[in-house]
C-alpha cells in the first residue's frame, strides 16, 4: 500500500463513541494512507485509547477539556508533516481523498490549503442529501475567489473537507466559540493559493450530536458571522461597489435573523462576556438602541415579524 509522509490527518474527540472507529477506517483505508493521530479533549473513558491501541494509532490526551478550538490547534500542534487535515470524529473520507489531494499538488505544487466538496449524510436514514453552498473550484490563485463567493453567495467554506499547509496555520480564534473555522480561512484566504475539487469526497454525518444544535452555539456562530461579514471582509473589498452591494444585503440578512430567532435572554446574558463576536453585538445594540427595547419582545411576535420581513423579500 502506497504512503505519504507529507499529510497527517488529526482526529479531535471528546466523549462521543458512536462513529470514530468509522471515521479511523476511512483514513486507514485509503488507497494511499498517511499518518493519522487521535486528540482526546479530556474525556471521561479510555474508549479512544483503546480504539487507538487496536488500530496502533497515535494517541494524544489533554488533562482537561480544553474547549473545541483550542484542541482543534493541538492536532496542528502535535502533526509533524508538511500538510495537517483536522477530520471529524463523525465524519467520513472516500477512499481516493488522499490521492487526488496528492495528484493535485503534483500539479500545483504552490497549494497552501485544498479543499473538496462534500455530501450530507444524513445519520437517520442513511440517506446522501446535497448541501446549499456555492463554492468555487480548481486552482484558485491568491485566494480571493474565496473571499468573493462568500459574499455574493454567502459563508459556506467547507474547512471539514480541507488540508492545510502547517507554515500557513496561525491558529483558530479560542476566546468564543462561534465559526472560528470560516474566520480563519476568510481572514487569511488572501494570498493563500487553494484548490477546490468538485468531486465529492467527504461525507459530513447529519445527527442529534451535532455541535451546532446547540443553541447557544447557533446564536454565537450567527454572531462570528455578522463579525466576518462586517469586519473581515470589508477589508479586502475597499472600492468594489459591486461586491459591497451583495455584502451590505448580507449583513442586513444576517442582522434581521439575529434579532428574530432567540429568547432575550440570551442576547443579555452574552453582554457579561468580551470577545469579538460579542464586541460586534456591543456595536450594533449602541447603534441602534430601538433594538434593546425589540429584544424585549416575545420571540413569537418577533419571528413573526421575520416571517412577513420574508414574504415581503426584506428578509
Amino acid at each position: 500500500m502506497k504512503f505519504t509522509d507529507k499529510l497527517t490527518i488529526a482526529i479531535p474527540v471528546f466523549e462521543r463513541k458512536d462513529y470514530i472507529e468509522e471515521a479511523i477506517l476511512s483514513v486507514l483505508n485509503q488507497t494511499v494512507t498517511c499518518k493519522l493521530i487521535v486528540i482526546d479533549n479530556g474525556s471521561s473513558h479510555n474508549y479512544f485509547q483503546d480504539i487507538c491501541l487496536k488500530h496502533n494509532l497515535e494517541y494524544f490526551r489533554n488533562e482537561t477539556n480544553i474547549g473545541l478550538f483550542p484542541n482543534w490547534n493541538r492536532c496542528f500542534e502535535y502533526a509533524k508533516t508538511e500538510f495537517v487535515m483536522i477530520l471529524g470524529d463523525d465524519d467520513i473520507l472516500c477512499e481516493n481523498y488522499v490521492e487526488i489531494f496528492l495528484d493535485k499538488l503534483n500539479l500545483y505544487p504552490t497549494i497552501d490549503v485544498f479543499f473538496s466538496d462534500f455530501n450530507i449524510l444524513l445519520n437517520s436514514t442513511k440517506e446522501l442529501i446535497n448541501h446549499k453552498h456555492i463554492l468555487p473550484f480548481g486552482f484558485l490563485k491568491n485566494g480571493f475567489s474565496i473571499i468573493e463567493y462568500g459574499i455574493k453567495y454567502g459563508l459556506g467554506y467547507p474547512l471539514i473537507s480541507s488540508i492545510v499547509k502547517k507554515k500557513v496555520f496561525k491558529g483558530f480564534y479560542t476566546l468564543s466559540h462561534g465559526s472560528n473555522d470560516w474566520l480563519w480561512v476568510y481572514e487569511n484566504a488572501v494570498g493563500l493559493d487553494f484548490y477546490g475539487e468538485d468531486n465529492k469526497l467527504l461525507f459530513y454525518r447529519y445527527h442529534n450530536n451535532n455541535d451546532t444544535k446547540n443553541i447557544n452555539t447557533i446564536f454565537i456562530c450567527q454572531l462570528s458571522i455578522i463579525y466576518i461579514y462586517s469586519k473581515t471582509f470589508s477589508i479586502h473589498i475597499a472600492g468594489n461597489q459591486s461586491l459591497l452591494r451583495y455584502l451590505n444585503k448580507n449583513i442586513r440578512h444576517a442582522k434581521l435573523f439575529l434579532f428574530s430567532k432567540f429568547d432575550s435572554n440570551i442576547y443579555f446574558e452574552s453582554l457579561k462576556n468580551d470577545n469579538l463576536y460579542i464586541n460586534v453585538l456591543i456595536d450594533i445594540l449602541s447603534e441602534n438602541k430601538i433594538l434593546k427595547f425589540y429584544l424585549k419582545l416575545p420571540l413569537i411576535i418577533r419571528k413573526i415579524n421575520y416571517k412577513i420581513l420574508q414574504l415581503l423579500k426584506l428578509a
